[in-house]
């Protein structure tokens, strides 16, 4: 499936939110509703918060998107341009069964430095 992606944040396109996990706990990302979503998420046992897992999350929060992707990239000092590529091709996979052809995807500031790796991830797996 082929993916285009939306410039900003709507309620009706899927949002792909990649998280770090360090030490067995999850590294907020910068979306308060969202990284708060996930923190809980974690404790319930719901999200592992493992390299490469995937969670499709209905939003509970009227300021975020209908459908949240998480996706967890691991701790960040072991993040390389293959392990961004694997992580983000299995988020796109899971955004693949979603209806519709647009996703939106949160760039959290400990993931900039990769920012060239994530693009070729998106150009590659889509």
């Amino acid at each position: 499936m082929k993916f285009s992606f939306a410039k900003n944040f709507q309620k009706n396109i899927p949002l792909l939110y990649p998280v770090f996990c360090e030490k067995k706990k999850i590294v907020p990302s910068g979306l308060r509703p969202l990284d708060q979503l996930v923190q809980k998420l974690h404790q319930e046992k719901h999200f592992e918060g493992k390299p490469g897992e995937v969670l499709t999350k209905f939003s509970e929060t009227g300021k975020m998107p209908n459908r949240v992707i998480v996706f967890c990239l691991g701790e960040a000092k072991k993040l390389g341009a293959p392990k961004t590529l694997e992580y983000i091709a299995g988020a796109l996979h899971e955004a693949s069964k979603e209806k519709g052809s647009k996703l939106s995807f949160f760039l959290p500031e400990n993931l900039v430095p990769y920012a060239a790796s994530v693009a070729e991830s998106f150009v590659m797996t889509n």
